[in-house]
């Protein structure tokens, strides 16, 4: 099982891809913006 990451604590710096293939890393997104990172099960899953 990994780390939980709690209320209020930094985010990992993750890198993922959009829809389109492009690569987004999300210390890169946050020197031209904010974010809201929102982490969900996906769909079908017992979690």
């Amino acid at each position: 099982m990994t780390d939980l990451i709690l209320v209020g604590e930094t985010a990992p710096d993750v890198e993922l891809a959009a829809s389109d293939g492009q690569r987004y890393r999300l210390s890169d997104v946050l020197k031209r913006s904010r974010i809201f990172l929102v982490f969900y099960p996906g769909n079908n899953t017992p979690g």
